[in-house]
């Protein structure tokens, strides 16, 4: 995990040619099992602690497909399997708060540029004046 710079590991069993998914491993499970437990991590088998059972989601899911999926199943990493059932790759809830997040951030943006224009072509215009906007219907010609 740390030469790569991730917080998951996917393990895996081969057998017939193919490479079986069997669980997820995370840096908070390494914890829970040997930190807290005061073990050393050579002792402990990854397969005896990885999560169980691995929840996926098709490669062609969308980043809100996948939050619900997540959502729903109470994990925070989904398996990404493509139209084979190969394991493409894993995505987690940090993944999708960043796709998420990108299209808010680039409204925001948008407001804050329309803002910022609005302001600039409104300093050549006069402040109101105090006079009234309103007629009240007693200044009003017309008699009901």
């Amino acid at each position: 995990m740390l030469a790569r710079l991730v917080g998951a590991l996917l393990v895996t069993a081969e057998g017939d040619g193919r490479r079986d998914a069997l669980g997820l491993v995370t840096d908070r499970d390494l914890v829970i099992a040997c930190v807290a437990r005061e073990l050393a991590p050579s002792e402990v088998f990854v397969g005896a602690i990885a999560t169980q059972p691995l929840v996926s989601i098709a490669a062609t899911s969308t980043a809100s497909e996948a939050a619900a999926l997540m959502h729903a199943s109470g994990v925070r990493r989904l398996l990404v399997i493509d139209d084979h059932g190969e394991v493409t790759g894993l995505v987690s809830s940090d993944d999708l708060l960043g796709a998420l997040l990108e299209p808010l951030q680039m409204l925001a943006d948008a407001l804050r540029v329309n803002v910022a224009r609005e302001e600039t072509l409104r300093s050549d215009t006069p402040p109101p004046s105090n006079r009234r906007l309103f007629l009240s219907l007693a200044d009003s010609p017309v008699r009901v």
